[in-house]
């Protein structure tokens, strides 16, 4: 079996081959990239048709993934191959949408925001309109949805990043301004959803078979909410809306607790509401929580999904959200892979 690098270099001397004989005549030039993304680069292939302004880029990690579960590489390129004439074919209205030649496309009601790790994503974040979401180490990004369809429970999203040139020439507005209004459009596209563990649970139930669950025990996550939305893709944005946040803080008070919570990012998708015990030391809950954190996004959460290694607390007074830890200094690429190797990973 190859290696990864070995890998890149066979698909960028072999991937002509795989390509529809029209294409050839019409003159193929195919490039290596290394493009900007959520919480690292990705890379990838651009591959450019002498006719055509649109040239597709290809990411090669899932291509590689797949060659790894088949060691069959030519399989692999055959399947590159198709997914290279599907984009060219969806290729026009890619354009018209990154051009504004297609009016249906600078619809501002399809403008949203998600949120991701600031630390993990500066130099992504130089090229886009953002902004610091207040009282912790997260950034809220803004992306134009182009589509949305939902099959078999999944959700097929398609968007768009705004960089900062699409922001000035696309839309011709203020970062405020596009504050504005993907606040109002991100919950309403995606209305917020707020569940128990334990409700979650005991729903999943009459679908399971032969796992002995303790009801009981179940109980004690009563004390934790999921917070997300209807579909559970870009959910941890929830953080950004102090309603919301009141929501929850009303909901542990109505069972006779205090309205202060911690805040879990567990993923870009959702977060972790977990009760404040009264009873409890805060400095030995809050290096508990973080070792969740930790363990969640090693064990759970896949690399571009993480969100931080963070603990928040919604302060219910202040009706804000504050910085618990400080994990950047703890949570290094060192201690990182010794963390890793202690976990057995």
């Amino acid at each position: 079996m190859i290696d990864y690098e070995l890998f890149k270099r066979m698909v960028l001397k072999e991937a002509d081959k795989f390509l529809p004989e029209n294409y050839k005549e019409r003159g193929v030039n195919i490039m290596p990239v290394s493009i900007n993304k959520v919480n690292g680069k990705k890379d990838g292939i651009t591959i450019k048709l002498d006719d055509l302004a649109y040239a597709p880029t290809i990411y090669l990690d899932a291509f590689y993934d797949m060659y790894r579960k088949t060691d069959n590489f030519y399989d692999v390129m055959d399947e590159l191959g198709k997914y290279v004439t599907d984009a060219f074919e969806n290729g026009e209205r890619n354009r018209n949408v990154l051009s504004g030649e297609d009016k249906r496309f600078t619809d501002k009601s399809r403008i949203y925001f998600e949120v991701i790790n600031t630390e993990y994503n500066r130099e992504l974040l130089f090229k886009v309109p953002h902004r610091e979401v207040s009282g912790t180490d997260l950034s809220l990004v803004y992306r134009y949805l182009v589509s949305e369809n939902s099959a078999e429970n999944a959700v097929d999203r398609m968007s768009i990043l705004i960089t900062n040139e699409i922001q000035s020439e696309m839309f011709n507005m203020t970062e405020t301004e596009m504050y504005d209004i993907a606040k109002v459009n991100t919950i309403a596209l995606w209305p917020v959803k707020c569940q128990s563990l334990y409700e979650q649970i005991k729903e999943l139930l009459p679908f399971t078979e032969n796992i002995d669950v303790d009801l009981q025990e179940m109980k004690e996550m009563e004390s934790i909410y999921m917070v997300s939305n209807a579909d559970g893709c870009g959910g941890a944005v929830a953080i950004e809306y102090t309603d919301t946040l009141n929501m929850v803080s009303e909901i542990f008070a109505n069972k006779g607790y205090n309205g202060d919570f911690y805040i879990i990012p567990s993923s870009r998708h959702e977060i972790l509401c977990i009760q404040a015990a009264p009873n409890v030391n805060e400095k030995e809950q809050i290096s508990s929580l973080e070792d969740m954190v930790a363990s969640a996004n090693i064990d759970s959460t896949n690399i571009e999904d993480r969100l931080s290694f963070n603990v928040y607390k919604f302060d219910s007074s202040l009706k804000k959200v504050m910085q618990m830890t400080d994990s950047t200094h703890k949570l290094d690429d060192r201690k990182m892979m010794q963390y890793e190797k202690v976990r057995g990973r």
